[in-house]
């Protein structure tokens, strides 16, 4: 518990995929890539006041195996120097068991995707779902299942409500 794992989802295209779908985008749009670096630059500065005022490490930890390589282009590279030594980067990839685990040892699991927050509440670790309205009708699951205090717009709540909400969780984890 002395942790907490970052999922990025960005609008890029799966590997290998021959068609492009509205959230994997074969050739991602100027639009696509500037969402891409908005929704980035939230989670590197939940990342930085994270580590900067907790002195606790980051995992970044992948729903999708396209999401590795973004993490780290788009993430971890980005990151001021002194918060560096704080984060990890998952590669390889893993399976559904080994992210159950991790999420279980977790603080907190702070996610784009839904099905890391279901599985992080299934082992009973805290998480907050940071969506988007492009994420359809799936971004509405912590609505509906009682937990609207921890679903966020990440198109347009500020980093600092979602480092807010963590550090609430850090004090008190139950």
């Amino acid at each position: 518990k002395e942790f907490i794992t970052v999922t990025v989802r960005s609008n890029t295209p799966k590997i290998g995929a021959k068609k492009s779908t509205s959230m994997n985008p074969a050739n991602p749009s100027k639009e696509d890539l500037a969402q891409n670096e908005l929704w980035t630059k939230k989670l590197r500065a939940v990342i930085t006041s994270w580590v900067r005022k907790t002195k606790k490490k980051v995992l970044l930890a992948p729903e999708v195996n396209k999401e590795i390589l973004h993490a780290k282009t788009m993430i971890f590279d980005k990151l001021p120097a002194d918060v560096k030594p704080y984060v990890v980067n998952r590669d390889p990839f893993w399976n559904v068991d080994e992210a159950a685990s991790v999420y279980a040892q977790a603080i907190a699991v702070v996610s784009m995707e839904p099905h890391s927050c279901i599985l992080a509440l299934a082992v009973g670790t805290p998480t907050m779902h940071l969506a988007s309205p492009r994420h359809g009708l799936k971004r509405w699951m912590f609505r509906d299942i009682g937990l609207s205090e921890w679903l966020f717009n990440i198109d347009v709540d500020p980093s600092s409500q979602f480092t807010r909400a963590l550090l609430k969780i850090d004090a008190n984890p139950d």
